[in-house]
């Protein structure tokens, strides 16, 4: 969640679509997903003020007196943090059996009198550490930091980096609090000369490597786009041509290459990895990727993408974003600023109800725009197949031996493609096992999310462009591996 949707920053004082994070629907609605992360992330966090007390007559200091970075400054990034909005979202985590976790200011009261560095005070995130004490599970402090540390307001170093990483460490309220390291994605920030010596500099204060990923800025910045921005085929206003994108291969593998590299960092170091910040589209001009990426195409692109990054060996894949622009696993609609599920929600219910840790190995034989990944079942003893079918025709497999199976299957009336704007936002329809358009109560209930029992000895045809999550039971000996 972005802070700007909690209307601490002033430059967003009317906020389109405020969260209203006390709603019991919107509750019922993330508890399904638990056990899960709830970060709260953005540029906006780098400029917050979190003082003791969060008095906002008294920090921050305003930007006529010079307390904020240049890059704050210019962003108009800076607000205060109320305390009963903290407390609402403790009791959000809470009452959803979500972790919290919390990026602070790392621009904030530094870098606009001097370019030299100056390390960051943690009285700055004060009131904020007191208030959430143990309930705080993990807290990060930089974020897509180039090599020039222009957010900051001055050039810093790795060991810098580390240093301030520290000084948070020290400040957090509870041991158990993870330290989250910096947050870069390999298309902005070079892997060699600014990612990999910050997190050699700063091993021993944190405890997770983590990462963010944007499709359309790692197609940007692929060697065929000559690493600039200069690269086609990124998120347009034409939800068809976005959709193309989205579809296309050659973009989709670009998450193996960015998870592979982290995956490698983490165990160079002993540490786990997280992707913080997934999505197709973002960093883009404001209103693309409407009725694409909340359209069922967005289903295909984060089924195919959560396959990914499991079998590369991230432990965790943070959505961008629950709530809010195109992106959100719950957008909104212009009736009444309502909350509705978009396509992609369905898959990470589904993910999370039938898809088990461990990852397993798998091969089916299918068009370039078939995609297949195993995990072993949740809470049960076989294991469950998760098969994305980009392509426009059927594709039809036979199974490994096994007794019966439950298939659950996600299709879309739309087809992959909206009309969905940003002036009129409406997320995409699902269905599921051709039954009707799946549709949640006003109190944030879900329909039944039955799979359909089928014979083992049947061979399975996955729609064009659908999901298929297919849980395979009495596997023969030798296959499962679970």
């Amino acid at each position: 969640v972005d802070p700007a949707s909690l209307e601490v920053v002033k430059k967003y004082p009317s906020y389109p679509y405020p969260v209203d994070f006390t709603s019991p629907a919107l509750k019922a609605l993330v508890k399904e997903l638990a056990p899960a992360l709830f970060v709260i992330t953005g540029g906006n966090s780098n400029c917050i003020s979190y003082a003791d007390g969060f008095d906002p007559g008294s920090s921050p200091k305003s930007s006529a007196d010079n307390y904020l970075s240049t890059y704050c400054e210019g962003k108009t990034y800076y607000g205060n943090l109320e305390p009963a909005l903290f407390k609402t979202l403790l009791d959000f985590a809470a009452d959803t059996g979500t972790d919290l976790v919390w990026h602070l200011n790392m621009a904030f009261g530094r870098g606009h009198s001097s370019a030299a560095y100056e390390p960051w005070d943690a009285n700055d995130a004060k009131g904020l550490l007191e208030a959430a004490g143990s309930a705080l599970k993990g807290a990060m402090l930089f974020e897509e930091l180039p090599e020039k540390g222009k957010k900051v307001g001055f050039d810093i170093t790795p060991e810098q980096m580390a240093n301030d990483l520290a000084i948070m460490k020290a400040a957090l309220p509870s041991k158990k609090t993870l330290v989250y390291g910096v947050l870069n994605q390999d298309s902005d920030q070079d892997k060699t000369t600014v990612t990999d010596p910050i997190y050699q500099a700063s091993k021993d204060s944190i405890d997770v490597v983590a990462f963010s990923y944007y499709m359309n800025n790692a197609w940007r910045r692929a060697p065929e786009n000559h690493g600039s921005y200069s690269g086609s085929g990124r998120c347009k206003f034409d939800p068809k041509q976005t959709a193309a994108f989205m579809v296309e291969p050659a973009h989709r593998a670009t998450l193996d290459t960015t998870s592979k590299h982290f995956v490698e960092l983490g165990e160079s170091l002993g540490k786990p990895v997280q992707l913080i910040a997934g999505a197709p589209c973002t960093h883009n001009k404001e209103g693309t990727g409407y009725g694409a990426v909340d359209a069922h195409v967005g289903a295909l692109w984060y089924a195919d993408a959560l396959g990914r990054v499991a079998k590369q060996g991230v432990r965790v894949f943070a959505r961008q974003t629950l709530v809010g622009a195109v992106y959100g696993l719950l957008g909104t609609t212009t009736h009444k600023h309502k909350l509705a599920p978009t396509p992609g929600y369905w898959v990470a219910v589904l993910h999370k109800r039938l898809m088990g840790p461990s990852v397993l190995g798998v091969t089916a034989r299918g068009p370039e725009g078939f995609s297949a990944y195993a995990h072993c079942s949740k809470g049960a003893s076989g294991y469950t197949l998760l098969l994305v079918n980009f392509d426009g025709d059927n594709v039809t497999l036979t199974l490994p031996s096994h007794g019966t199976r439950a298939e659950y299957v996600l299709t879309s009336p739309d087809g992959l493609t909206t009309g969905s704007t940003l002036a009129n936002p409406h997320p995409g329809r699902t269905v599921l096992n051709g039954g009707a358009v799946l549709a949640v109560s006003k109190k944030g209930e879900l329909p039944a999310l039955d799979g359909r029992s089928v014979d083992g000895s049947t061979k399975l045809t996955v729609p064009a462009e659908a999901i298929a999550f297919v849980v395979m039971e009495e596997i023969a000996d030798g296959i499962s591996g679970c």
